[in-house]
C-alpha cells in the first residue's frame, strides 16, 4: 500500500497516461522506453515485476522499451482501489470491467501533495516540451510550449485547473474508428518556467534534459519585448500614455491630409 500522497498521485498520473488494465485476467501493465521510470514505479508500489528490454522488429529504429506488470490479483486490487478516485471516466470504466466492486467516492478532491504528484506522473508519460525562437519587432526571443495530446478531455481539463493553460480540440479523426483528440497547451513564459522549475527534480533523466533545454533557451534569450510607448499599436492595445495618444492623433492627421490631397 502506498502511504505517501505525492507518490500515490504520481502512480495515478503515470497510469492515467501509460497504464493498461486487462479486461480478462485483471492484469495491470505499463510500458516505457525509460527504464528509470519503470524502476521507480516498481519501487514505489512494491508490487509487480519488470521485464525487458523489448525490441520492435517491425520498426527497428524505435527505442527499446521495458514493462512493469502486476499479475497477482490481491496486488492489483489493492492498487486499483487506491488510485481509482484519481482516474478519468474511461479509465474507471476499464478498471470496473474486471473489478465491479470499485465505487466512486463522494466529493473527492485532490490534495496539494497528490495534485503535484499526479502532474509529474501524467507529464512523465504524456507531456511534450518544445523550445523555439520567434521574432517580434525584428528581435528574436525564446518561446516554449508544454503540451499534452489525448483522446480523453477530462485529464486535460484537470491539468488546466491545476496549472492554467488552454484545452483545444485537436485534428479531426482520419478514420471512423478513431476518436477525437484534445490538446492542452501552456504558452505563457512565466507559467512554463515556473512549472518546469517545480517539476524538473521529480522527472526522469530524459524529461529533465528536455526541460533543461527550455530553461537554457530562456536564459540565452530575453523575454518578448513589451509594448513600445509612443506608437499607435500601443494605443490600440489600450495604453493611454501621452506619447501613445500623440502617436494615435498623428496617424489620423496624416490620414486626413492624404485624403485631402487626393480630393483636391
Amino acid at each position: 500500500m502506498i502511504t505517501d500522497l505525492q507518490e500515490l498521485g504520481w502512480v495515478a498520473g503515470l497510469l492515467e497516461g501509460e497504464g493498461w488494465f486487462s479486461k480478462t485476467d485483471k492484469r495491470i501493465q505499463v510500458s516505457s522506453t525509460d527504464e528509470d521510470v519503470i524502476e521507480k514505479l516498481a519501487s514505489t508500489t512494491q508490487i509487480g515485476r519488470i521485464t525487458g528490454p523489448y525490441q520492435s522488429y517491425q520498426l527497428p529504429h524505435y527505442k527499446d522499451h521495458w514493462r512493469w506488470i502486476v499479475h497477482r490479483k490481491p496486488d492489483g486490487d489493492m492498487l486499483t482501489a487506491q488510485i481509482f478516485p484519481f482516474m478519468s471516466p474511461r479509465r474507471k470504466n476499464a478498471m470496473r470491467y474486471s473489478r465491479p466492486w470499485l465505487r466512486e467516492q463522494d466529493a473527492f478532491k485532490f490534495l496539494p501533495e497528490s495534485q503535484m504528484g499526479w502532474t509529474v506522473g501524467y507529464l512523465e508519460g504524456e507531456g511534450s516540451f518544445f523550445p523555439s525562437m520567434k521574432m517580434w519587432n525584428n528581435k528574436p526571443y525564446a518561446s516554449a510550449v508544454i503540451a499534452v495530446k489525448s483522446t480523453d478531455i477530462e485529464p486535460l481539463e484537470l491539468l488546466a485547473s491545476f496549472h492554467n493553460g488552454t484545452v483545444v480540440r485537436g485534428e479531426r479523426p482520419k478514420r471512423d474508428n478513431h476518436r477525437q483528440t484534445f490538446v492542452w497547451r501552456l504558452h505563457k513564459r512565466s507559467g512554463v518556467q515556473q512549472l518546469i522549475e517545480t517539476l524538473i527534480p521529480e522527472m526522469s533523466a530524459r524529461r529533465q534534459q528536455q526541460m533543461q533545454r527550455v530553461l537554457d533557451a530562456y536564459q540565452a534569450s530575453p523575454p518578448k519585448p513589451s509594448r513600445r510607448h509612443g506608437t499607435r499599436w500601443c494605443y490600440e492595445k489600450g495604453c493611454r500614455e501621452p506619447e501613445c495618444r500623440a502617436a494615435h492623433a498623428k496617424h489620423h492627421r496624416e490620414r486626413r491630409d492624404r485624403k485631402a490631397q487626393r480630393e483636391g
